[in-house]
């Protein structure tokens, strides 16, 4: 039985996939699968997959019809039986160190005899072009959490731990009862969250060994469709589910989880059109920044940018969209 499976969803993206595997393939920690799952793929990804699982049979590949990377996920992690598993997008790359990094970090509860380790993420980097994978040092700054810690960092944008899936080792036995949710656009948003707080301990280190790209038909880059608007109800629920739960008492999780809500209410106020389509959620996106935008800007763990916003947001409605739309 391998140490960790890696689970890889694949749609459409020939031009990325090689680069991914072949980082993939190149760990330094060699006792690995790596479970591809070809989401009706109608381009050459099939290809390239199979040049892989052809010539290294720690790769392995399940096709279903395409039912989108939550599904994708979901079909990999039923077939998992290693104690770690690990995501990785088809169109991002891992530094040779990755696994080899996070592994070790496993072990710091053990060395310290404090609770065993459920989560390990790094630093990611954003790529556009080609980059030289062997030049990434895998040496960062290392930080230890609890659950409910690691996750009001998650909360906050742009840090580590964050709340994707990939970039982290998971220690199986978090997504027994858990999977995506089928159909999401923002299904780590909506996933996340519960997996780190079940996590008895997360250790983080900010070495950048986790690569990601971001396309020009990225979801991040382009305005939302009424589907993508969903953005702002997972950020509502986690709030409600976190402030009515057993973390209710919990001063500065609970003003994370605002700052994730007024944040997805500037996002959609940015990227959807004042059309009756979108009233509805436009219209809560602004009443959660009435509500949210003092408390969140006296909130010294805000970023910069979403306290300009806060300051803004009391302009005229007409010319806070404009500003909103230029940043």
């Amino acid at each position: 039985m391998p140490q960790v499976s890696f689970i890889i969803p694949v749609y459409n993206t020939e031009a990325y996939l090689e680069e991914c595997l072949q980082s993939v393939q190149n760990q330094t920690f060699t006792d690995f699968e790596a479970i591809i799952i070809n989401d009706g793929s109608t381009d050459n990804s099939e290809a390239i997959i199979q040049k892989f699982v052809n010539s290294d049979k720690r790769f392995k590949t399940i096709y279903q019809d395409n039912q989108g990377p939550s599904a994708a996920r979901n079909k990999g992690l039923q077939g998992v039986d290693s104690p770690w598993i690990s995501f990785v997008d088809s169109d991002d790359m891992i530094a040779p160190d990755f696994l080899k990094t996070l592994l070790a970090l496993t072990d710091v509860a053990t060395s310290t005899k404090e609770e065993s380790v459920d989560v390990v993420c790094c630093g990611t980097k954003k790529i556009s072009g080609r980059i030289t994978l062997s030049a990434i040092s895998p040496k960062g700054k290392i930080k230890c959490w609890n659950s409910e810690g690691a996750l009001t960092q998650a909360l906050y944008q742009d840090r580590v731990p964050d709340h994707s899936a990939w970039n982290k080792l998971y220690a199986k036995d978090l997504w027994k009862e858990t999977q995506f949710p089928s159909g999401k656009i923002f299904e780590d948003l909506a996933t996340i969250p519960s997996i780190l707080l079940k996590a008895r301990k997360v250790v983080s280190t900010d070495a950048p060994l986790y690569l990601y790209r971001i396309r020009d038909n990225s979801i991040l880059r382009s305005n939302y469709t009424i589907h993508e608007a969903e953005l702002l109800q997972i950020a509502e629920d986690n709030f409600l589910f976190l402030k009515n739960g057993s973390t209710s008492s919990n001063k500065k999780l609970i003003k994370a989880a605002q700052n994730t809500v007024i944040s997805a209410s500037f996002s959609i106020l940015k990227r959807t059109p004042n059309t009756e389509e979108f009233y509805k959620v436009r219209q809560q996106a602004w009443q959660h920044i009435r509500d949210l935008r003092i408390s969140n800007l006296l909130n010294c763990n805000t970023r910069l940018r979403n306290k300009i916003a806060d300051v803004l947001s009391f302009l005229p409605q007409n010319l806070f969209l404009k500003f909103l739309r230029r940043g």
